[in-house]
């Protein structure tokens, strides 16, 4: 009788201690799960400045690409300040809604190819964009100290007139939950 006591006793220590080491186990999954979100996010971001490098290598090797001086005075005519009314079209992200609206101030400078957008919502710097032109094609990508935290912001836009642009705006969370925002840009 004694050594079913102690065998009982035995089964039960080892199997509080097991379910101790499935919780820690389960914490250390956890957390890896964020790093590696973290460094998906990073890979994508290194992804999109490599291939901005890569645009304005080309640019700059005049063998392989041809600077079109009307193309480039088109694109400064998109200098200055602009009103841009956001739509959120598409989201798998919490805290997201499609039909939600966003209104920010651009200010808009225009060096050759390069640009620069310093966004203001309710009179401070909310985000500040950099990117370049595709032909009519504006790409821009929000700076990593002016975004959110872990998320990657990627902005598409095309001038319909002198007076107004559209386009796109995607937010991809560390998740990897995206949030796609339909954008309209009007001159101020």
């Amino acid at each position: 009788m004694k050594w079913i006591f102690i065998v009982i006793g035995f089964v039960f220590i080892t199997g509080c201690d097991f379910q101790k080491r499935q919780a820690d186990l389960d914490k250390k999954m956890n957390k890896l799960n964020q790093r590696e979100a973290v460094l998906a996010l990073k890979e994508q971001q290194m992804e999109i400045k490599e291939q901005q490098l890569s645009e304005k290598e080309k640019i700059l090797d005049s063998t392989t690409h041809v600077v079109n001086d009307s193309l480039l005075r088109s694109h400064k005519r998109i200098e200055g300040g602009w009103r841009v009314d956001m739509l959120c079209t598409q989201t798998n992200c919490a805290g997201s809604a499609v039909g939600d609206v966003k209104t920010e101030y651009w200010n808009i400078t225009v060096a050759g190819n390069d640009v620069t957008v310093n966004a203001r919502s309710n009179r401070a710097l909310s985000k500040r964009y950099t990117g370049s032109f595709a032909g009519n094609l504006l790409t821009l990508t929000a700076d990593q100290d002016t975004a959110e935290v872990y998320a990657m912001i990627e902005v598409h836009l095309q001038q319909s007139t002198d007076k107004e642009m559209d386009g796109e705006r995607v937010v991809t969370q560390a998740s990897g939950c995206q949030i796609l925002y339909s954008l309209s840009l009007k001159r101020e």
